[in-house]
Parts: C-alpha cells; sequence; structure tokens
C-alpha cells in the first residue's frame, strides 16, 4: 500500500510549501500529493485554497498574478511555489499526485502537461469533466475522480470511462464498496487517513494506496511490507 503525503510533510512545515515535500522525501514518502491552480496571468501554482489574504483583503488566486502571490509568506519564509519549480525538483525524485483545483485555466495545465514528461504522475480531482478530458488527451496518464462514496452503478460507470483507480473518502468505503471496484480492476486510494490503525485496516483490506496528514506515524506500516 502506497502512502501518500498529501501536501507533503505540514505536520511541521508549511503545506504545499518545498520545505513540506522535502521531509516528506526525506521521512520515506511513496508518493507526494499537491493541489494546483491557476493565477491571473496564466502562472500554474501549487496551493490548495482558491482564495488568499493578500495585503489585509480576501481575493482569489485567479484575480492575482503570480508576483502578486509572491508577497504572501505560507510560513517558515517559504512562498507559493510554481506547478513548474515543483516538477524541476521532484520529478525525478518519486510518483507525483496533482490534484486539479482550477475551475478555470484548465487549459493551461493541460499545454503544460503537453509538453513535459508525465510518467509516474498521477491526476486526480473532484472535476471529473477535467480528469476526463486529461485521460482522452495525455496518453498513458493515470487518473482518479476524487469521490465522496461509491453508490450503485459507480464502478460500472469508471469502469466504462476507462478508469483504473477511485480516490474516495475514508468515510464513504466499506469492503462490499471496494470489493465492486475490485472486481472491475479499479485501484482504490482513500483520503484521508491519518490514524494508523484505520491504515492498517486499508491495507489489509487491499487499497492501492493511502493519503495521510500523518506521514511519521505511518512508517510503522513500512515493517509490515
Amino acid at each position: 500500500m502506497k502512502i501518500i503525503a498529501h501536501r507533503g510533510f505540514h505536520e511541521i512545515y508549511p503545506e504545499n510549501s518545498f520545505a513540506a515535500f522535502d521531509k516528506a522525501i526525506e521521512i520515506g514518502a511513496d508518493a507526494i500529493e499537491t493541489d494546483i491552480l491557476v493565477t491571473k496571468d496564466n502562472q500554474l501554482v501549487v496551493l490548495h485554497d482558491d482564495w488568499v489574504s493578500y495585503r489585509g483583503e480576501s481575493a482569489y488566486v485567479n484575480e492575482l498574478t503570480y508576483d502578486q502571490l509572491q508577497e504572501i509568506d505560507l510560513g517558515e519564509g517559504q512562498r507559493i511555489p510554481l506547478l513548474e519549480a515543483f516538477y524541476d525538483r521532484y520529478y525525478t525524485q518519486l510518483p507525483l499526485v496533482l490534484d486539479l483545483k482550477m475551475v478555470s485555466g484548465f487549459p493551461v495545465f493541460m499545454e503544460f502537461m503537453k509538453t513535459h514528461k508525465i510518467d509516474g504522475v498521477h491526476l486526480t480531482s473532484v472535476l471529473h469533466e477535467h480528469i476526463l478530458a486529461a485521460k482522452e488527451s495525455l496518453s498513458g496518464i493515470t487518473c482518479s475522480l476524487n469521490v465522496v462514496s461509491v453508490l450503485p452503478g459507480t464502478a460500472d460507470w469508471f469502469h466504462s470511462m476507462g478508469l483504473e483507480c477511485a480516490s474516495v473518502f475514508r468515510g464513504g468505503l466499506s469492503a462490499t464498496k471496494l470489493a465492486q471496484l475490485s472486481a472491475k480492476k479499479i485501484d482504490v486510494r482513500v483520503y484521508t487517513v491519518n490514524m494508523v490503525r484505520e491504515a492498517k485496516q486499508w491495507a489489509d483490506a487491499g487499497v492501492e494506496g493511502i493519503y495521510t496528514d500523518n506521514l511519521s506515524d505511518m512508517q510503522v506500516l513500512r515493517r509490515r511490507r
């Protein structure tokens, strides 16, 4: 079972910062997950929330330029990274999971992906139209849809779309639902699992991976491999 560092190691460092990702790699994450948004000047940035506090006012990320976003201190002197810089730093080190958060600006992301290597990159999102479009356009890319629960017919729908993976909220998955997905050869990643005893249960159940904010404690699972 893969242990995926959700937004890096942000038990200490600011989430989605280079410091958090560097620490996740040092500790031994199997992959790192991050979130992608697009700025006003069409720059792809690594950031979860689509709004920020800028000069004492709230603003959406797509209302600000990248240079304006660079005025924001994430903490510990860390700044909001560009996806290009994130790729340059981590692509050759371990698998990357990119969670697409942009409502607008998706074509900018697609142009980026078409000019970069995609081996070991996994795309996921609650914006299902983005994932289906990426799956169709990027040959060989692996993708998953983020879903809160597995409903009757979900496994058949995933299978019909050619999707090989589902990212499912921990509270919306059961052994029966996992079996339904597995029967269609759909791998399952569970989010967000922060308790070791629950992680062990998912590992025994046969999920492909978990997203966790508690990377330190999850290292005990390595002894079971």
